[in-house]
């Protein structure tokens, strides 16, 4: 039993590395279905184990990853307002939007969006890019995961003239 559970721990932990490195969603690795069969799925088959033990392993590991997530986002934004990059009110802003990003998102995988959430998310995300561009916020600070390549298109987007409703801090 001892080697089942280190093959287990081994090959979520592969299994997860490489969705990680490979920029996938941890939510898509532990969904994400070839020929109909889920990554708990097959780690069980091959492994011999109970699927829902697998898949509590998995979400277990996704939900620790995304609280580190939010604490390092945290962290740098409170950096940045300890080194006067930015004032409270914008961190406040930044964690604002984000959280309204994610929870549009919610636990849907990227390729599961629906149009209207889709929609939102990009009405979200644009506003946050002008929002930072009106405010000078360093492109650095806006959690690029969060807008789903949203930092490669800032940094492509610097000649933007784009005019959403932008509050000002």
């Amino acid at each position: 039993m001892n080697t089942k559970k280190s093959l287990l721990t081994a090959a979520i932990v592969v299994g997860v590395s490489f969705a990680g490195v490979t920029g996938a969603s941890l939510v898509s690795a532990a969904t994400t279905t070839t020929g109909g069969t889920s990554l708990a799925q097959s780690i069980a088959d091959a492994f011999k184990l109970n699927k829902d033990d697998v898949q509590n392993v998995i979400d277990q590991n996704r939900s620790d990853n995304q609280a580190k997530r939010e604490a390092k986002e945290q962290n740098r934004l409170t950096q940045a307002v300890t080194d006067k990059k930015i004032t409270q009110a914008q961190a406040d802003y930044i964690t604002k939007a984000q959280a309204d990003i994610t929870a549009v998102i919610g636990t849907t995988t990227p390729k599961d969006l629906t149009a209207a959430q889709k929609a939102d998310i990009k009405t979200k995300t644009t506003a946050l890019r002008t929002w930072a561009k009106v405010n000078n916020v360093p492109v650095n600070l806006i959690r690029g995961d969060i807008m789903h390549g949203g930092m490669k298109k800032m940094r492509e987007d610097k000649t933007s003239t784009d005019t959403a409703a932008v509050e000002t801090n």
